[in-house]
């Protein structure tokens, strides 16, 4: 079936999103890529760049390219909506390259072929011809992976059962480290012309605000709660479909590592306030190790039931012993911070970062000094434990870091020195609130007293991982 691909998509984009000079196209992919560089980051498998004119979108996609693992071999999977073409399916187009003015790049024939074999993906070059959402994208591979070849699929409308089936497809097709993933996507378009005036004032902020509680979904790798975060919000993000699949994908495939690296929007960059698109620039790491200290399933129940039955000792004046039958991992060393939440809402949260005995020790004496000794909280009432969650966040040992750029949000907890403050975010802190790296820095330094900016000189960091988990939202 590969024989079908022939010919050379055009680059209609050229002198309409991005110049059509060679030259100054090249020169300016190059600035982008330079302004968003990082050297001492990790590459990402995975990128979600927008794709608006490059006088607006161009530096946040760069910011996402230049962290793009660059590695030769492998190959691009592209996903990007359809704007003009209204279709349920997932295409692949037909063409053998892809045109731009930087020079041509095959496409993966034969990988495209073989997708054809489910019903879902189709082959039509009407989807692609004029889908400025795939165009855009091609001038950043042209000059970070001119000879790898690309999957490039535009996403029509799909509903939940067909975004979950591309994603499982996908994920089977290409499950190599080497396989690089692209979305490419806007965020929520307002004004009248998008028919989405959800507020009337103060739309930057408001519009970045909305966006940021979605980023937030998305850094989580939470297909659901993004989908929720559409239907609650009517959010007019036009990539929609692409980021769901991709996080179906990351899920299937172990990826993880969402950062946000930038957010901008199109009407602050020209101080219009009816009409503004916003752009983002996400990444995501590689595969999560199988750490042999992981809890399994059982081990985690046990675990909570025995950070409930402690605040359940305590709050009846009984004394508590630890169980006989714990599982051997309680009984290991290790260290954790215990979170309680009522209604949503925060309701204490104590940990420690370095182990100092048995894992079920360390559980015990952090559930209680969460009911009953965070200083932010009164002390937990017995009427309220019914109704509180317990989470446990497992910690792995603390790693010294020569430089902030090597922390990742949302896999790496961090603990900032200076002086005599010091102050600690567990990993979710960063995604939870749609955080980057610098915003997180920036709260961290708050959280110690310290000015906003006192992490860019004279401070010690410290990273480490951690293993979340929580009772149901009704215990």
């Amino acid at each position: 079936m590969a024989d079908q691909y022939a010919g050379t998509r055009r680059a209609v984009e050229a002198g309409r999103f991005y110049t059509g000079s060679p030259e100054r196209l090249a020169a300016q992919v190059a600035e982008f890529l330079a302004a968003g560089a990082c050297p001492h980051a990790p590459p990402a498998r995975a990128i979600l760049a927008p794709h608006a004119g490059y006088a607006y979108s161009g530096p946040t996609a760069g910011r996402a390219y230049a962290r793009l693992d660059a590695s030769p071999g492998g190959r691009v999977v592209l996903l990007a909506p359809s704007h003009q073409m209204a279709f349920a399916a997932v295409s692949t187009g037909a063409w053998a390259e892809l045109a731009t003015p930087l020079g041509n790049l095959a496409v993966d024939t034969a990988a495209c072929a073989a997708l054809l074999a489910e019903p879902l993906f189709v082959a039509r070059n009407d989807t692609h011809a004029g889908e400025h959402a795939i165009g855009t994208q091609l001038p950043f591979l042209a000059t970070l992976l001119p000879t790898t070849p690309v999957v490039p699929l535009v996403c029509g409308q799909l509903g939940d059962r067909a975004i979950g089936q591309a994603a499982e497809r996908l994920a089977r097709a290409f499950p190599e480290e080497s396989t690089r993933w692209i979305v490419s996507s806007d965020f929520t378009h307002f004004g009248p012309d998008f028919d989405y005036v959800p507020f009337r004032d103060r739309v930057h902020e408001r519009l970045e605000e909305l966006d940021r509680t979605g980023i937030g979904r998305i850094l989580a790798r939470d297909g659901e709660g993004f989908a929720a975060f559409l239907a609650e919000t009517g959010a007019t993000i036009c990539g929609a479909e692409p980021i769901r699949i991709l996080l179906g994908v990351l899920r299937r495939l172990g990826v993880v590592g969402g950062e946000l690296l930038g957010y901008t929007s199109s009407g602050r960059l020209t101080g219009n306030e009816r009409h503004s698109v916003g752009y983002a620039a996400i990444t995501f790491g590689q595969t999560a190790p199988a750490g042999p200290s992981a809890l399994a399933a059982e081990e985690q129940t046990a675990a909570l039931a025995l950070a409930r039955a402690a605040i359940a000792a305590e709050l009846s004046r009984q004394a508590f012993r630890l169980p006989e039958n714990l599982p051997p991992a309680l009984r290991a060393e290790g260290a954790c911070f215990v979170s309680l939440t009522t209604g949503g809402r925060l309701r204490g949260c104590i940990g420690e970062l370095e182990a100092d005995g048995p894992l079920a020790e360390s559980i015990v004496r952090n559930a209680r000094s969460a009911a009953f000794g965070d200083w932010r909280f009164p002390p937990l009432a017995a009427p309220e434990l019914p109704a509180a969650r317990i989470e446990i966040s497992v910690l792995s040992p603390l790693r010294q870091i020569a430089d902030p750029a090597e922390f990742v949000p949302g896999d790496h907890g961090i603990l900032l020195e200076k002086g005599r403050r010091s102050a600690v975010f567990l990993p979710q802190v960063a995604p939870e609130n749609g955080w980057d790296r610098e915003t997180t820095l920036e709260q961290l330094c708050r959280k110690a007293s310290l000015p906003a900016d006192a992490w860019r000189r004279g401070a010690v960091f410290k990273v480490f991982t951690a293993q979340v988990f929580a009772e149901p939202e009704s215990p």
